[in-house]
């Protein structure tokens, strides 16, 4: 009888003999060998194995996944109990220690860069972060003759190649959701793609969406160059360069030559040629290829970057996304005709007017903030391609912190940004967060980051949340009040904690403090960094945490838990709550696993509170009685 045979059989038989000693909580699966067993656990996503599983008639482990506490083996059939939050908890903490991407992406052996030559000034942009890394780089706009190298690729606009590498960063530029490329095969080649580099926070959501692993997806804004723009006689007043296949455009440059305007148009120019011919205008025009269109950043970056041209463009619903653009570019409401015909007459009948915005442009570039590279870098140090020093050294200069609230969230998990930004009427400065293919490590780098700026800022404390904080009502008026009390008492605290998911056992609590109506508890634990205050004294301590540990018990909380010898100040009830319809970034389950978790600590505190007061009143007994 075949193997798969045997099991089926087999199974039948002691299913019939051993379904009463078990209860309706236990699942029933086949192993398949240890390799499978172990890639099963690791990687729910493995369609050959559940589809082994469907046709056995069983129920898998794909969402319930068990830490087997109670196995019974017979013959390659477990018997397994279902597990509960906190085991489940632990599970995807234990996973976050195996990553599931390709291993084999790195910079050490060289980049070779494939491009379109009308993407050529991206790659540019990718060459120069390079160079910096003293990695060599070559870039190439087709396959070579004798193939591709043995190394990897970064292909910008995948989609055009009918050929790619062995291995490949894709660098996304398509507008997924109204895309004509956006097909089947377009799809596969970035589903095979190592990781997918995107301009837009609308297309990473797209991609999510589709199912495309977080862990593939990153977020990469472009960037323009203003260290190279050449001010030149100008021989047009409008200059316009891209597909003119789309009605749209047709239309609206039609409308406007009907009135008047001379427009070049330009297609199928690229390199030193489009960098000459841009230098030679007044104006250049942005226009939408598709309705309900996303910006345009790579071209408006590359207008930046190669001309001192005053650009006007159509508005989209995600400009907000680069308000780094927004005082470079005169935004006209989209399919406004009259409006766009009003503005570009302004600024061609007023020569004021005219050279006041240009020489304001010449000193807002000079405000460039790099995200490209920041973006860029900080995906290089996810993939171990580079230190956190090093990061820090090439990119750190990009974040600047204006106040001393700040918001840590990832703006690829799209669905908690926007959540945050909704909620957020308090002024906090959202921080784009670090990324590690082992999330919680991740997080601790972007603590280590947070708080050695807040070191260089010379900041007495900083308040740091993330982006799944869910306030109170009475949030600004606690906060003020807290932050009073924290500062006539600074010598007395490390860290103030808003929220202790996991309060551990052995957490004593070393003294309360009443303030207006709250009730302080001091304790010497913590766990959790959702809404966090943290004193001057514990900003060099994350300085020793080593990002190349992966022991869970290093997780960033975890680790000034058990190195910084922490004075921690909570209350009871807690000052947030956690929004738990959202999903973790760290360990990828949803946030309502921690409900329970949150319950039980507050319960533990108020049970130790208890005790405390209890020795308080003891020892009072025993001053009373050794008075006497």
């Amino acid at each position: 009888m075949p193997v798969l045979g045997q099991y089926v059989a087999l199974f039948l038989q002691i299913v019939s003999n051993v379904r009463s000693l078990f209860s309706s909580d236990f699942f029933v699966f086949v192993t398949l060998g240890d390799d499978e067993m172990k890639s099963k656990i690791y990687n729910p996503q493995n369609q050959s194995i559940i589809t082994i599983y469907k046709f056995l008639g069983m129920k898998f482990l794909t969402s319930e996944l068990s830490l087997h506490k109670k196995k019974y083996k017979f013959c390659g059939i477990k018997f397994c109990r279902k597990s509960t939050a906190k085991e489940k908890y632990k599970l995807q903490k234990k996973q976050a220690t195996c990553s599931l991407l390709p291993k084999d992406f790195s910079i050490k052996n060289g980049i070779v860069i494939l491009t379109t030559k009308h993407c050529l000034y991206i790659a540019h942009l990718f060459q120069k972060a390079l160079d910096r890394l003293n990695c060599r780089s070559e870039i190439i706009f087709e396959k070579p003759i004798d193939g591709y190298k043995n190394c990897s690729h970064i292909v910008i606009s995948p989609n055009i190649f009918n050929e790619l590498p062995s291995t490949y960063i894709a660098v996304q530029l398509e507008q997924l959701s109204s895309s004509k490329w956006y097909n089947r095969e377009y799809r596969q080649k970035l589903k095979t793609s190592a990781f997918i580099l995107d301009y837009s926070l609308n297309n990473i959501d797209f991609l999510h969406h589709e199912s495309f692993d977080f862990n593939q997806v990153y977020y990469l804004p472009m960037s323009y160059d203003e260290s190279k723009i050449k001010t030149r006689d100008k021989e047009y007043d409008i200059l316009f360069y891209g597909d003119m296949s789309a009605a749209r455009r047709q239309n609206i440059l039609g409308y406007l030559q009907k009135n008047g305007m001379k427009i070049k148009i330009l297609s199928n120019v690229f390199g030193e040629e489009l960098e000459n011919e841009l230098q030679k205008a007044k104006i250049v025009l942005n226009i939408h290829y598709y309705d309900n269109a996303l910006l345009e950043t790579t071209r408006i970056c590359e207008v930046l970057s190669k001309t001192d041209a005053i650009i006007i463009s159509e508005d989209t619903e995600n400009v907000k996304e680069y308000s780094y653009l927004e005082p470079l570019v005169d935004f006209i409401k989209t399919d406004d005709k009259e409006a766009l015909l009003e503005k570009l007459r302004t600024y061609l009948e007023d020569k004021v007017l005219y050279e006041k915005r240009v020489n304001e442009l010449k000193n807002l570039k000079q405000q460039n903030c790099h995200w490209f590279d920041y973006y860029f870098y900080r995906f290089l140090l996810a993939t171990n391609n580079i230190s956190f020093d090093e990061f820090y050294a090439l990119a750190g200069h990009s974040i600047q912190f204006k106040n001393n609230f700040w918001c840590l969230g990832l703006p690829e998990a799209v669905d908690r940004h926007q959540s945050f930004e909704k909620d957020n009427t308090f002024g906090i400065e959202y921080f784009s967060g670090l990324r590690h293919e082992i999330g919680w490590i991740g997080c601790g780098l972007s603590y280590k980051f947070m708080l050695r700026k807040a070191h260089e800022l010379n900041l007495p404390y900083v308040k740091i949340c993330e982006d799944d904080i869910e306030f109170n009502p009475s949030f600004a008026e606690d906060i003020e009040n807290i932050e009073e009390y924290l500062q006539n008492n600074k010598q007395n605290w490390d860290i103030f904690s808003g929220l202790i998911a996991d309060v551990n056992k052995r957490t004593q609590i070393t003294d309360i403090k009443y303030y207006l109506s709250y009730e302080f508890l001091f304790i010497n634990k913590l766990v959790s960094t959702v809404f966090n205050i943290y004193n001057s004294s514990v900003f060099s301590c994350l300085e020793k945490w080593d990002n190349h540990n992966y022991d869970t018990n290093n997780t960033i909380d975890r680790f000034m838990e058990n190195q910084c010898r922490l004075r921690v100040i909570t209350t009871n009830p807690f000052l947030i709550n956690q929004k738990n319809y959202l999903t973790s970034t760290l360990w990828q389950f949803e946030n309502s696993t921690y409900d329970k978790m949150i319950e039980n600590s507050e319960n533990i505190l108020t049970e130790k509170t208890r005790l405390f007061y209890l020795k308080e009143i003891y020892k009072n007994l025993q001053q009373t009685k050794s008075d006497k």
